[in-house]
């Protein structure tokens, strides 16, 4: 099941990684001083890593939800920011920022697709074991189990 997940999920993220880099293209532009390559990589790291973190780990969860292997109960968007997202984004960065320093460096932009998806292939199936290994955070973060715990209202139930 993870295998086909993380190819729904690759089919789903790539067109949003295109856009983002056109983007930061049109925003920043094509240039590859280190002006132009320290402000796409901070865009990046600051907004697109943790936005891109959130979209993969509630698709996770609603995967799980939709095949069964969840209930809509453990849903928890807080501590999923705060447990699986950040730290996961801060374990990420030793991975795309050298990835995106030769990206926006050395690579043409209409080639940057490519080594991006390239790389986001290899850092999916980080996630995706880091998913499966133990529920959906990563393998070194514990969930704190607490009492209090979001409920969907009925309406919303299937």
């Amino acid at each position: 099941m993870s295998a086909i997940r993380l190819a729904v999920w690759s089919v789903v993220c790539t067109p949003m990684i295109h856009a983002w880099l056109r983007l930061l293209d049109a925003v920043l532009g094509k240039g590859t001083s280190w002006s132009v390559v320290t402000e796409k990589l901070l865009m990046d790291q600051l907004f697109w890593g943790p936005t891109f973190l959130l979209a993969f780990f509630t698709f996770v969860d609603l995967w799980d939800y939709l095949t069964g292997h969840r209930q809509p109960s453990s849903f928890h968007p807080v501590r999923m920011l705060r447990e699986k997202v950040l730290p996961t984004h801060r374990s990420g960065m030793s991975f795309w920022i050298p990835v995106h320093l030769f990206n926006f460096a050395a690579v043409p932009s209409h080639l940057r697709i490519l080594t991006i998806s390239a790389a986001n292939f290899i850092f999916n199936i980080m996630l995706a074991l880091r998913a499966s290994s133990s529920g959906t955070s990563p393998p070194s973060i514990k969930l704190k189990q607490r009492s209090a715990r979001f409920a969907f209202p009925r309406r919303m139930l299937p």
